[in-house]
C-alpha cells in the first residue's frame, strides 16, 4: 500500500517490497515529465521511497492549459515499460479485459482504419493528480503510467474529472490543436473509450477495499452511467452516437 507524507516543501511517497516496480516506473516517468516541465522534480528515489518537490496549487478546473500539457506529455519519448503497461489498442481486446463483452458489437464498427499512436500516458488524470504552477498544468503520481491511445488517455480525464459536456469538446478539440492530431478520429476514439471506460469504473471502482472520498462520491454517478450505456445499446435500433449523445450530462 502506497503512503503519501508530505515534509515541507518535499513529498515522501513510500511503497510495499512488492510494490517495487511502481515505484521504478513513477521515478523514471516523473523524471522524464520534469526534464519538459510537466511534473515536479525528483530529489531522491530508492526501491520503494520517492521524494519530489511539492509545487503549484490546486488544480481548479483550467482545461486549456491541461490539453497543452497532456499533447507534451503525449509527445515524450516513453521510457521501457513492461508488458502490462500496454493499453490494448483494440476496442475489442479492450472491451474484453473491462468484463464488458456486450460492448463488442458497438466497438467493432470502429476497428477499422489506421491504429492510432500508442504514446506515454500518465494513466490517472484526476483532480488530485494536477497541480498548477504559474497558470501551467504539471501531473503528479505516475505510478498508474502507460503506453496507450491518446483518445484513451482523453476519455479516463473526462471521466475523472466529471466533465461536462462543453468542457469534454474544450478538452478534445484544445488537445488536437496542440498535438496536431485530426480531431475527428480523435473525438470517434473518444467517445469509443469513454463507454467502455465508463461501464468500467462502474464495475471495478466500488469493488475496491479503499476509496477516497471524492471516488466514493462518484460511485452514484457511475453506476448510474453504466446503467445508461447498457440499456442504450441493448435497445433495438440504438447507436454508439445515440448512446454518447445521451451519456453526456452527468
Amino acid at each position: 500500500m502506497r503512503r503519501v507524507k508530505y515534509e515541507r516543501a518535499v513529498a515522501v511517497k513510500r511503497f510495499a517490497a512488492h510494490e517495487r516496480e511502481q515505484c521504478e516506473v513513477e521515478a523514471a516517468v516523473a523524471r522524464l515529465a520534469a526534464t519538459r516541465g510537466l511534473g515536479p522534480r525528483v530529489l531522491a528515489a530508492s526501491e520503494t521511497e520517492l521524494r519530489t518537490e511539492r509545487i503549484g496549487k490546486p488544480y481548479r478546473g483550467e482545461l486549456h492549459a491541461l490539453a497543452h500539457a497532456l499533447a507534451k506529455l503525449h509527445a515524450l519519448p516513453p521510457p521501457p515499460l513492461a508488458a502490462y503497461r500496454h493499453v490494448p489498442q483494440s476496442f475489442v481486446r479492450y472491451a474484453r479485459a473491462a468484463n464488458a463483452p456486450w460492448l463488442l458489437p458497438h466497438v467493432r464498427g470502429l476497428e477499422q482504419g489506421e491504429e492510432a499512436p500508442r504514446v506515454l500516458c500518465h494513466g490517472d488524470i484526476k483532480a488530485s493528480n494536477l497541480r498548477v504552477v504559474r497558470g501551467r498544468v504539471v501531473f503528479i503520481d505516475f505510478e498508474a503510467a502507460r503506453l496507450a491511445d491518446p483518445a484513451w488517455e482523453l476519455a479516463n480525464a473526462a471521466i475523472g474529472l466529471m466533465l461536462s459536456p462543453r468542457e469534454e469538446d474544450e478538452l478534445v478539440t484544445t488537445y488536437c490543436l496542440h498535438a496536431r492530431r485530426d480531431p475527428v478520429t480523435t473525438f470517434i476514439r473518444f467517445h469509443a473509450w469513454r463507454l467502455i471506460g465508463l461501464v468500467y469504473f462502474a464495475d471495478e471502482v466500488p469493488q475496491r477495499a479503499r476509496l477516497g472520498q471524492s471516488m466514493r462520491a462518484r460511485v452514484p454517478v457511475l453506476r448510474r452511467r453504466a446503467r445508461t450505456v447498457r440499456q442504450l445499446l441493448r435497445s433495438e435500433g440504438r447507436s454508439e452516437s445515440a448512446a454518447c449523445s445521451q451519456l453526456r450530462s452527468p
